[in-house]
């Protein structure tokens, strides 16, 4: 990766946010409404730990190993062959969730926006875009992201103003009534969403302040725990006991908007935010297999292998899954797993190591 390319502290929190907030926004509402209920907000609030554990974890092995990405610190602490090994599951781990990724925004934009556009041509010129940024760098992912996020968030709070008079409160008693376990039940997946936030340890080599990125990475979890927290309230105060049962929960809660008859199906707009929101996440991860792989492979920059990797990416969304159930199966009982361990686990392991190590040359 050239030195040129650089970004502020502020970018880290502009990548990161839509980061996880693109494709969650999507399906934590039902998801977690599905085990905790009128309390699938409360759920929301708990998930912020994997967050938290990964960006101490993150930010303290940088602090350790100055300049250096998470892989990096992973070939010094681990040694080469178990580093390389480590670069390697991660490049798999980054490849699957970049088709998981694509899957999820092609499965939407098929079901209300493009229903009679063939999903392959969508597939390529969605990833085609994505390729193009990713070559162009990480510099452009995130000067995107800054342009693009305000807008996403304004349209969030602009709808939670169109959609007061479609709230029912009392749908959301009795709060914290027993048993308690569906909350943290309901917590798993938003965490595995909120463990993305990993995704700072390859960033902060390329950062011109890397001492501020810490503050920038808790502002980050506090706007998105804070607008997930109030998009799972909003879609279970409109659709009430149904949104368990609806796939796109917080979607079907935007089209109830109606005012005076003037203000009317405003979701083709929020699909087209949304669109905006997964173009980053989409590009940021590719960006992640793609410098991964180039890890593996010893090169010092990761643009001869985007073009073959986006192929194979638009090749994996196509075979990975073959119906919407085998997707969302994954993403209530295995992603959860993949991610604690991937995401807060295993740099934890590295960084416990890290410790030891310094420790017994002292």
């Amino acid at each position: 990766m050239p030195e040129r390319e650089k970004i502020s502290a502020p970018q880290v929190a502009f990548i990161l946010i839509p980061l996880v907030m693109a494709t969650s926004i999507l399906s934590v509402p039902n998801v977690t409404a599905t085990f905790a209920r009128q309390d699938s907000w409360m759920s929301m609030l708990l998930s912020a730990i994997t967050a938290v554990w990964a960006i101490a974890v993150m930010t303290a092995l940088e602090r350790r190993h100055p300049g250096q990405t998470y892989l990096a610190i992973g070939d010094a602490v681990c040694g080469r062959w178990i580093g390389r090994g480590l670069a390697l599951s991660y490049a798999y781990l980054f490849w699957v969730l970049t088709n998981v990724i694509v899957d999820e925004i092609m499965s939407f934009l098929t079901l209300f926006a493009q229903p009679r556009t063939p999903r392959e041509v969508t597939i390529l010129l969605f990833l085609s875009l994505c390729g193009t940024a990713v070559w162009a760098g990480l510099e452009v992912i995130a000067r995107t992201a800054e342009f693009l996020l305000p807008i996403s968030l304004a349209f969030v709070f602009i709808v939670t103003f169109l959609l007061i008079p479609e709230m029912k409160p009392d749908y959301l008693r009795p709060v914290l009534a027993p048993p308690y376990l569906p909350i943290v039940q309901g917590a798993m997946v938003p965490m595995a969403w909120m463990g993305e936030i990993f995704a700072v340890g390859f960033l902060l080599p390329f950062v011109r302040q890397p001492e501020r990125v810490r503050g920038y990475c808790w502002l980050s979890v506090a706007i998105l725990i804070g607008t997930m927290t109030l998009i799972t309230m909003e879609s279970f105060m409109v659709n009430g006991p149904l949104t368990p049962k609806l796939a796109y929960a917080y979607y079907n809660a935007i089209r109830q908007v109606s005012i005076a008859d003037f203000i009317e199906r405003i979701d083709p707009v929020i699909v087209s935010i949304w669109i905006y929101a997964g173009f980053v996440k989409t590009s940021t991860f590719l960006w992640l297999f793609a410098t991964s792989a180039a890890h593996v492979f010893g090169l010092p920059n990761h643009r001869p292998l985007v073009l073959p990797l986006t192929l194979l990416t638009a090749a994996g969304t196509l075979w990975t899954f073959y119906a919407s159930p085998e997707l969302n199966a994954f993403l209530l009982y295995t992603f959860p797993l993949v991610a604690l361990t991937s995401f807060n686990v295993v740099p934890s392991l590295v960084f416990l190591i890290d410790l030891l190590r310094s420790r017994s040359f002292s």
